[in-house]
């Protein structure tokens, strides 16, 4: 009876059964504690990973707006490059003409038309070649002005006595010659016929009154060499090209 109620208040238990209950118990306890542990370290994780998302779109996003602000100050140079010196940005170099034709084509569809006149074996040329071409590249409007190259040796113009020079014409005419490779002058008598040409608004200004007020001396001319065949024999001048 005695034994019966023993193990009644061991809840019928055995010293095995509860060596073996409470080793579960303990492991349970261990695993719960290793399961928050390890929730932990995966919370500590969560957090670092989070952090290092948000340095890196911070750091994109800072990447982005130098890249932009570099973008800006260099399109910022580029037009402040292109506003002092606007002929290195634009259109290509005063085209070159080898035939009659050619030149025709262009006196005829052109409003305003130079030709530069030059040689290989002419110093002043090469000299002033940069700069037409610069000059070219900033003005040249087909259909309205074109600065224009030719060689001397293609016989395009008449009575050439010297390099470099520059034809001018307006509406088929030929208005004036200009001799030597002073740029300045060149470039103000260009302007000066762009010139009365806008101011004339909707008339046509007569050749005569697109020609410079005076001609320009000859200055940094070349003559034309002696093995030179003379001035062009037997060719029409181009200012009659025009029918």
């Amino acid at each position: 009876m005695s034994s019966s109620y023993r193990k009644y208040n061991d809840l019928a238990t055995t010293p095995a059964e509860k060596v073996k209950a409470h080793s579960a118990q303990m492991a349970h306890l261990a695993a719960q504690q290793k399961i928050a542990e390890q929730e932990k370290l995966i919370a500590e994780q969560d957090r670092v990973l989070q952090m290092q998302k948000n340095q890196i779109s911070r750091q994109n996003a800072r990447a982005s707006q130098e890249a932009q602000a570099r973008a800006r100050a260099q399109s910022s140079a580029a037009h402040a490059r292109a506003a002092a010196s606007p002929a290195q940005y634009r259109g290509p170099d005063a085209p070159s003409v080898k035939t009659l034709e050619q030149k025709k084509r262009i006196i005829d569809t052109n409003q305003i038309c130079v030709f530069k006149i030059s040689a290989p074996w002419c110093a002043p040329c090469k000299v002033i070649a940069p700069k037409y071409n610069a000059l070219a590249k900033l003005i040249n409007v087909p259909g309205k002005v074109m600065l224009v190259q030719e060689e001397l040796d293609d016989k395009l113009s008449l009575d050439v006595e010297g390099v470099p020079a520059f034809d001018f014409y307006y509406m088929g005419n030929r208005v004036h010659r200009q001799m030597g490779a002073d740029f300045d002058a060149l470039r103000n008598n260009i302007r000066g016929m762009t010139l009365k040409v806008k101011n004339a608004g909707g008339n046509t200004p007569s050749p005569q009154e697109m020609r410079p007020a005076a001609p320009h001396p000859a200055a940094g001319m070349q003559p034309r060499r002696n093995n030179q065949q003379g001035p062009n024999q037997g060719m029409y001048p181009p200012s009659a090209m025009r029918m």
